[in-house]
């Protein structure tokens, strides 16, 4: 059955080759003779504008000789009156006689040479009639001919040949084609499977990132929690304290007072004793010369006295100032830990002020995903949309080839074939460079949003322990200052 339907499509073939062939030559000779056609008809337009022309100079010609006739049959009744007048009176002069003959035999002359004009004028025309008459016999034979071309003479041309010889190289060329389509499809099918596989890959990567990030955020929530708790209690700490330095100030300031006075007086009490202590010397170096006697010992045991109280005073006097001096180094410290609470009052807020900006990144990266998804769908509906006015231009072509005979069919389907497979082709190129560039940004971004994530985090943990290892040392340090006031 496939041997039968084998030869019978050889068969077929060769008729449409031969077929093919005569109808190339039947209209290249249709061709050469229309041309001739062309050629006659234009021969037949100049020749009727010459005969046109001719007529018009023989018109010309008719015109002038009714003028020159006129100008005879004047010049005749010129002559008739010229001779009855000399007749009657007796003769006119000779000269003006001979001037009318010359004058008649110049225009018999005029008119006998348009006579012959005239002639010669109507000849040619009557030859370019009998021309004109062949050329349409001629025309017409043309036609019949064309209309009557033999096949044997199609097929001896060589555009025939040539062409037959064109139409199995382009066959030929076509089932080569016929098996690049075939390949294209199996690599295409390749393709799209492996393509859907990388789709499969990235929905379980993205799904495995999404729950990833959620139990980051939920995290990161958890902490912020806990560093708001420590806020607020850092903020009840620091109102405390402000209120208790509110009323622990004018108390300050009185002690200060009391400080500085006693300071000076201090300061009087020194150079009085200094005094006392040199009148000592001055005295003691005269009792020892002077030698020992009562009245110098009730001296020396009243200015002994007066030594002891001095002292007594001066202790009391340093006492108070030491206790001055850890009161103003307490404040101090408290004034120094206010400053490092607003400082951490400060950076907390810095860092609320980066989560809720990173929470804005993170709804703008979410908005931008949906404005994707939006994209992609719009897409996606143009290229359905392409797809229906390409299944309608398909049901338009099958209504074509059902009326078409089975050869064009076959010519037709196959570069409809051909060009489908390479718009398919381009169009999966496309496709897949657009995907390979979407999951390197994708992956791009993650690894961006995942690193500055983990940053962030590190750093809001350094600060943390930071401050923690701040407010640890200092506290140390007040209680070594404390001891070393003391």
């Amino acid at each position: 059955m496939n041997h039968t339907l084998l030869e019978e499509n050889s068969r077929l073939r060769d008729l449409t080759t031969v077929l093919q062939g005569r109808h190339h030559k039947m209209s290249m000779e249709y061709n050469e003779l229309v041309d001739k056609v062309t050629s006659s008809e234009t021969k037949v337009s100049e020749m009727e504008t010459t005969v046109e022309d001719l007529q018009w100079d023989i018109e010309k010609l008719r015109n002038r000789e009714q003028k020159l006739n006129k100008h005879l049959a004047e010049a005749m009744e010129q002559l008739k009156s010229g001779y009855s007048s000399t007749g009657s009176s007796g003769g006119l002069p000779g000269g003006q006689i001979t001037l009318n003959i010359q004058k008649f035999e110049s225009l018999n002359a005029e008119l006998e040479h348009n006579q012959e004009l005239a002639n010669s004028r109507m000849a040619e025309l009557e030859k370019l009639q009998v021309e004109l008459q062949e050329a349409v016999r001629e025309s017409e034979k043309l036609k019949m001919d064309l209309r009557n071309i033999p096949e044997e003479v199609v097929k001896e041309t060589l555009e025939y040949k040539c062409l037959q010889s064109q139409f199995s190289l382009l066959y030929n060329e076509s089932l080569g084609v016929k098996t690049q389509l075939d390949e294209a499809r199996a690599l295409l099918l390749t393709a799209k499977n492996a393509h859907l596989r990388q789709i499969e890959h990235m929905e379980s990567d993205e799904l495995s990132l999404q729950k990833k990030l959620r139990t980051e955020v939920i995290q990161l929530e958890d902490t912020l929690a806990q560093v708001r708790k420590e806020y607020e209690m850092l903020r009840i700490e620091f109102e405390q304290n402000l209120a208790a330095n509110e009323q622990a100030g004018p108390i300050n300031r009185e002690m200060r007072h009391l400080i500085s006075s006693l300071q000076n007086h201090n300061l009087q009490l020194k150079g009085d004793v200094q005094r006392y202590k040199r009148k000592l010397r001055e005295t003691q170096m005269e009792i020892n010369k002077v030698g020992h006697s009562p009245r110098i010992r009730g001296c020396q045991s009243g200015d002994s006295l007066v030594l002891i109280l001095e002292e007594t005073t001066s202790d009391g006097i340093d006492v108070k100032k030491e206790e001055d001096e850890d009161q103003e180094e307490e404040e101090e410290r408290r004034k120094e830990l206010e400053r490092q609470r607003a400082r951490e009052r400060e950076r907390e807020r810095e860092a609320e002020r980066e989560r809720e900006r990173e929470r804005e990144r993170e709804r703008q990266r979410s908005d931008e995903l949906k404005r994707k998804d939006s994209d992609t769908l719009k897409m996606l509906r143009v290229e359905l949309k392409k797809a229906q006015e390409s299944q309608k231009e398909m049901k338009l072509l099958l209504d074509m080839y059902k009326s078409a005979p089975k050869e064009q069919r076959d010519k037709v389907q196959l570069m409809a074939a051909e060009r489908k497979s390479k718009a398919e082709v381009d169009e999966l190129r496309m496709r897949v460079r657009d995907l390979e560039e979407r999951e390197r940004k994708e992956s791009k971004k993650l690894a961006d949003e995942d690193a500055l994530r983990k940053i962030r985090v590190a750093e809001e943990t350094i600060e943390h322990l930071q401050k923690k290892l701040a407010a640890t040392k200092s506290s140390p340090h007040c209680g070594l200052s404390r001891f070393s006031a003391c």
